[in-house]
């Protein structure tokens, strides 16, 4: 799977390398519009802020609702000036810049993300995901 990641820090351990496969496998589960792959990544009570409705939380469930027809306009995505910080080995915070290419629009839609991901059971979930302040 080659992901368009661009890292401000490059990952070197295996949490941060882990993480970061998990913004690799949204972009591959967005682009492919193979949307199974998007729920296992989120922890059954994860709130979800969807870019287009700021400020909403949403559930799981309800995200990948909505990305199943989102994803019928989304050409391809960018993630770059990733930062993953993790914390005590049970935590990480991951900020990152969006850059979102549409094929009914020739500008592409850049904004900043923020997740936290929680290790539960050896495995990195998200547990929060909204959008950050540019």
């Amino acid at each position: 799977m080659k992901a368009n990641l661009r890292f401000l820090e490059k990952p070197v351990t295996s949490d941060e390398q882990a993480i970061a496969a998990i913004l690799g496998t949204i972009i591959f589960a967005v682009e492919e519009k193979n949307l199974k792959l998007l729920g296992p990544l989120f922890d059954e009570n994860a709130t979800i802020e969807i870019i287009s409705f700021p400020g909403r939380v949403f559930t799981r469930e309800e995200y990948v609702d909505h990305m199943a027809d989102a994803v019928k306009n989304i050409r391809r995505i960018l993630y770059d000036e990733i930062v993953i910080r993790v914390s005590s080995g049970k935590t990480a915070s991951v900020f990152y810049r969006n850059t979102i290419y549409f094929f009914n629009n020739p500008d592409p839609f850049v904004h900043r993300r923020f997740f936290r991901g929680e290790k539960k059971n050896g495995r990195w979930l998200i547990t929060a995901m909204k959008n950050a302040q540019n």
